[in-house]
Parts: C-alpha cells; sequence; structure tokens
C-alpha cells in the first residue's frame, strides 16, 4: 500500500481501517480505469485530513472516509460489522457512535436496486433533499467524495456529462461547512466541467 500511495497521515487504528478497507475491495477497480477502489478511500481520507482543524475531529472525519463506501458497494457488510470492527482496533463508542452517524447519511439510501421504478434523476434529486438536512462531518465528507471522483471524470465518456451536474447539485447542499473546502472543490467543478465539454 505504501508504494502506491502515501499514507502517513493515517494512525495506527486507521491503518488497521484501511487494511479491512482493501481486504473488502480486493477485486474492485474504480470507474473507467484499472485503478484499485481502495485508493478513491485513501484519497477521500487525506482530502478530510488537509480540512479537519481539530484532532478529534480530524480522527473521526479520516475513518469515515475510509469506511465512506464499504455499506453501499460491499452487500455483504454491515453497519454492525463495522462498529464490532472498529471496536476490535480500538476505537471508543463515543468516536463509533459519530463515525457510524457519518457513514449512515452518505450511504445511498434511494438506490436502482432498492427503487427500480424511481429513475436516476429522481433518485438523485431525493438522495440530494436528504442530505440537506444532515449534520456538517457528514456534509464534508460527502464533498471530499464529490472532489474526488471529479478527477478523472472527463475520460468516462457520455456518463460524464449526466455526472457532472449531479455533483453541482450535491456541492450546493453541502458547502458552508468549510471556506477553505468549498473553495477546493468549486475550483475542482469548473475545472472538470471545461475538461468534460472541452471533449465532447
Amino acid at each position: 500500500m505504501e508504494s502506491r500511495i502515501d499514507i502517513g497521515f493515517l494512525d495506527g487504528r486507521q491503518k488497521k481501517v484501511l487494511g479491512w478497507v482493501d481486504s473488502l475491495f480486493k477485486d474492485k477497480t474504480r470507474k473507467g480505469s484499472n485503478e484499485p477502489y481502495v485508493l478513491h478511500c485513501i484519497r477521500v481520507a487525506r482530502i478530510l485530513f488537509s480540512w479537519s482543524k481539530r484532532k478529534e475531529e480530524k480522527k473521526i472525519l479520516v475513518t469515515a472516509g475510509l469506511l465512506h463506501d464499504v455499506v453501499e458497494d460491499v452487500p455483504s457488510i454491515t453497519i454492525s460489522d463495522i462498529i464490532n470492527f472498529l471496536t476490535k482496533v480500538g476505537y471508543y463508542a463515543s468516536e463509533i457512535a459519530r463515525i457510524v452517524e457519518i457513514l449512515l447519511a452518505v450511504t445511498k439510501i434511494f438506490t436502482k436496486e432498492a427503487y427500480p421504478n424511481i429513475d436516476r434523476k429522481e433518485r438523485t434529486s431525493l438522495e440530494i433533499n436528504r442530505m440537506k438536512n444532515e449534520i456538517g462531518l457528514c456534509k464534508l465528507v460527502k464533498l471530499a467524495d464529490v472532489y474526488d471522483n471529479l478527477d478523472g471524470l472527463e475520460k468516462t465518456g457520455d456518463f460524464a456529462k449526466t455526472y457532472i451536474f449531479e455533483q453541482y447539485e450535491k456541492i450546493k447542499v453541502c458547502s458552508g461547512i468549510d471556506e477553505i473546502a468549498d473553495e477546493q472543490v468549486k475550483q475542482k467543478y469548473q475545472e472538470t466541467l471545461n475538461k468534460i465539454f472541452t471533449n465532447f
């Protein structure tokens, strides 16, 4: 893992979480590439490490960043499994409660599998409306996820044109928590938007 991407920002417990996440995503790659999916989780965690200012908050956000896609993308893993693992590697109950709150907030509810009769546009709208009511840390994790998902989006073909505007709506809902985060995400969005429509 060290040879692929820097993980020096992780503490001992977080490295154990990363090892678990790596094993869960071992056969999964990023859309439109052969890049191991776990690298996305690391980047989201690293973005949150750079955005968060308070030590205790940083611990929560970085761990949530590593785990943010597990419930949604690994059907065999439940919130109970995550709680058990975090307890096993030394997280306190108060920390676990905050991490789980974030994971539940950022995990999609209105999926195609759960709502096959609702089209993508409406499902996305329902998710965005749900996110409006979440606490700031949840929104910050979602922003970090959006930020990394924008990277290389222009290489995904026609999908990029739909996805980029969905991300704009998420950015609007999740902004206002941290000025630096807002500025970086909005700049990344504009750069990606320009790349997409230069290619078409």
